[in-house]
């Protein structure tokens, strides 16, 4: 019994891994008038229940290997940070786990970009998806069902990215469209880095 306990243990980090469910990312501005520029990447979602809070990831590390082909070169000047949105949302917003029900709310929290928090408002819409009720697996969670539309703009000047490479002055616009909640459970925290703790 031992043994199988001690497999298991060992086995963790990976499980854990597998279980997290990406979303996809959509973010734009302008280098000028002219040359706006966007991409879709992977973001992933989180709500810590014990907590009452909902997280934003995204890891633009990527871009840090300048040999790797993208429609937004820009991008590359925030390579050197990860940036976290996370926000107080009681778990009792939820809206009632029936098929095409839908809610919205201001939430404000905080964002972290280039190793500066600051204040963010985010437009979040939940929606129940009716064929998320067909996932019975031993994996799934409550919260499996539920699909999140969200937007926001900031200035890259309020997290000092401005002198940056290629001086971007206009809004960076951030939107997820029907992304997935991943339950953040009991050893996921490291996941969230500085922001699971930061107040």
């Amino acid at each position: 019994m031992l043994r199988y306990l001690l497999i298991f243990l060992l086995l963790a980090p990976g499980i854990f891994s597998q279980d997290v469910i990406s979303s996809d990312l959509h973010i734009r501005t302008c280098i000028d008038t002219t040359d706006c520029k966007a991409s879709n990447e992977l973001a992933w979602l989180f709500y810590d229940e014990s907590k009452n809070e909902f997280y934003l990831k995204v890891d633009l590390s990527y871009y840090k290997d300048t040999t790797r082909k993208t429609n937004a070169d820009w991008l590359r000047d925030l390579a050197d940070s990860t940036f976290y949105f996370k926000g107080a949302f009681p778990k009792e917003k939820f809206p009632p786990p029936e098929p095409n029900k839908s809610a919205s709310y201001r939430v404000n929290g905080k964002l972290f970009l280039n190793g500066i928090w600051n204040n963010q408002t985010v437009q979040v819409s939940i929606l129940v998806a009716e064929n998320n009720f067909l996932d019975l697996s031993s994996k799934s969670s409550s919260y499996d069902q539920y699909k999140v539309n969200f937007g926001f703009s900031f200035l890259p000047v309020d997290h000092k990215i401005q002198s940056k490479p290629h001086h971007l002055t206009k809004p960076i616009f951030v939107a997820v469209a029907l992304g997935r909640i991943n339950l953040l459970r009991r050893g996921m925290e490291p996941l969230l880095g500085e922001a699971y703790d930061y107040r």
